[in-house]
Formats: C-alpha cells, sequence, structure tokens
C-alpha cells in the first residue's frame, strides 16, 4: 500500500475538523500541516483543532485563507493535496491552483448540496446523514465525487453526540480514502441521472417549532437542535426557549387527540395530549 507523503488539512478548527483530525492521527495518517480559517468569533472559542496541533507537533497557520500567507505557506510543503474540513469562505481560483483540493463535506452529493445539510436532515426527521468526499472547484459542492455513505443514528438524541459520531464517520470514511491512495481518485461516483439540490442556509428563524407534531419526533427535534441554539414553541401567544425535552409518558395508541393541556413553572413546561407527557426544560430564569 502506498502512503500519501505530504497533505495539508484544512478547515476553521472546530467540530468536524478536529474531529477529522483526531481520526487521521489515530490511523497513522496525519497530515504535513494544519491550516485553520481565522473567523471573527475565535476568541470566544478554544480551538480545538489547533489543540491538536500543538499536542501532536503538527506545524499550522491560522490565516485567511485566500491570503498571500496562505499561499506561502503551502508553497513550503508542496503538499500532494490538501483536504478541507469545514471552511466559512469560499475558495478562489488562486488558492485552488496551490494543490488538488478534496473536500469532507457532510450531506450526500449531489442531492445535498450547502454548508447545513445536517440541521435540514434533523429538522426534517431524519435519521440519517450523508458523507461525501469530492473533488473542490470554484463551484460549491461540485467537482468528481469519490465516495459517498449514508449513516444512521436513530437512538441518538443529544445534539453535541449525533455530531461528534457523524463527524468521526466522515473521519474514518476520509481515512478509507487516503489509504487507497492514489487509486481512490481514479474511482468517481457517476451522478449523472441525479438531481442536484443547495439546501438553504441556517436561520434562527427555523428554531421555531410546531408543537402539533408527535411528541416522540418533537422530543428528539428539541435535544438535536441544541447544537444550533435553542429551538423555540409557542404556546397561548408566548414564545419559550427550550434547553431540553424529555418524554415523561408516551401512549403508542391511536386514538382522537385530546385537546392539549399545558402545566408550567418559571422554568418548566409540562405538555398532555391524551396520555402522552414530555417534560420541556425552558431558558425563562436565565
Amino acid at each position: 500500500m502506498e502512503i500519501i507523503k505530504s497533505f495539508i488539512l484544512m478547515g476553521r478548527g472546530g467540530l468536524l475538523t478536529s474531529t477529522v483530525l483526531d481520526q487521521l492521527i489515530k490511523a497513522g495518517i496525519q497530515p504535513t500541516a494544519v491550516i485553520i480559517e481565522k473567523t471573527d468569533y475565535e476568541s470566544n472559542f478554544p480551538n480545538l483543532t489547533e489543540n491538536l496541533c500543538v499536542s501532536n507537533g503538527i506545524p499550522y497557520i491560522k490565516s485567511n485563507i485566500n491570503d498571500e500567507e496562505t499561499i506561502s505557506f503551502i508553497g513550503r510543503f508542496k503538499p500532494e493535496m490538501i483536504i478541507v474540513a469545514s471552511l466559512g469562505k469560499i475558495l478562489k481560483q488562486k488558492i485552488l491552483e496551490t494543490s488538488k483540493f478534496i473536500n469532507v463535506h457532510m450531506g450526500t452529493l449531489p442531492s445535498e448540496k450547502g454548508a447545513h445539510t445536517v440541521f435540514w436532515n434533523i429538522l426534517n426527521n431524519s435519521d440519517s446523514f450523508g458523507i461525501s468526499i469530492h473533488e473542490m472547484t470554484e463551484s460549491i459542492d461540485e467537482g468528481k465525487l469519490f465516495s459517498r455513505q449514508v449513516v444512521s443514528f436513530s437512538d441518538v438524541m443529544d445534539g453535541f453526540e449525533l455530531h461528534k459520531k457523524l463527524y468521526r464517520e466522515a473521519g474514518i470514511q476520509l481515512c478509507n480514502f487516503l489509504e487507497s491512495y492514489p487509486q481512490s481518485l481514479s474511482i468517481v461516483v457517476d451522478t449523472t441521472n441525479e438531481e442536484g439540490n443547495y439546501l438553504p442556509k441556517f436561520d434562527p428563524k427555523y428554531l421555531l417549532l410546531d408543537i402539533n407534531q408527535p411528541f416522540n419526533t418533537l422530543v428528539k427535534k428539541i435535544n438535536r437542535l441544541q447544537y444550533y441554539g435553542y429551538p423555540r414553541i409557542e404556546l397561548n401567544g408566548t414564545i419559550h426557549e427550550i434547553t431540553h425535552a424529555a418524554i415523561l409518558q408516551s401512549d403508542p395508541l391511536e386514538v382522537e387527540n385530546e385537546k392539549l393541556k399545558i402545566y408550567s413553572d418559571d422554568e418548566v413546561l409540562f405538555l398532555e395530549q391524551n396520555t402522552n407527557v414530555i417534560r420541556l426544560t425552558t431558558n425563562n430564569g436565565s
């Protein structure tokens, strides 16, 4: 097996980039260097990828991605390819010309293009999530598709745990791709008859949820969406931010719905319909 001799990992430095880097290190396929995208909010959060670089002695820079500093850094290492795992900016042609760029995309291409595919899968009550590895071009989420898979996490309720598991699977898929290099570059998925679709960008307005859905569905959705902020529900004209949801009693029998009953104090809501009861912890007391 031929081992790729030199490649750079590029990303924003958050959970996806760091989880992919961690999987590469564990598989013995450590990148030659790492490029971390500078962000406006970087002082507000620990940079998980930077921590891994420091602890594993991996050279890295924090840059604006499309600037001359980045081009110079890439030229210093002359990588065979650059792996991208989560970026907030679109790469310009002058950067793409420095090497072959491969993107780890969360979503099933070409049907799930865009940066927020996981969010939409959660919002649409899906337990299945796609992972695609493709060549990057100036066109977003285009280029040759080298691999894709769909993983299911039907029992994972917590949003952060869901993303950690999903990103770990993305790291494993990338390791498999690199372990098959360079043959993996010659295996292209034929998507000729498949329709491409861009999913909308995330907006907090989408976190306002309809309570007129099965309680099991509502509870799972609320807990998974915590990764993106506080989901909200409207009851009797008041909007409540929900920090956690739990099923206290669930009756699967299909009977005509009784009127929704609401019990509440300052920080907890109980919703009851038929013999189904859920408990919602709110952000009202904060």
